[in-house]
């Protein structure tokens, strides 16, 4: 994705929990970006768990095996 798109879903994330403001409470506006964030936060829990069952360094990059080439 690289520093432009991740600036970019920052603004937008940050854009759509000022929006909030104005309509919501206070409770449903902290949570707005939380809940944007549930699918990166959950696969870095995932992988962080899986490597240390397998005992692997959480660390290091995880080789891809697959023929494609990205």
């Amino acid at each position: 994705m690289g520093d432009s798109g991740s600036y970019f879903i920052g603004c937008i994330y940050a854009m759509i929990a000022m929006m909030g403001m104005k309509k919501t409470s206070m409770a449903i506006m902290m949570a707005i970006p939380f809940v944007l964030l549930l699918i990166p936060i959950a696969d870095v829990t995932y992988i962080t768990v899986r490597r240390l069952k397998r005992k692997e360094s959480i660390f290091k990059a995880t080789k891809i095996t697959s023929t494609t080439d990205y």
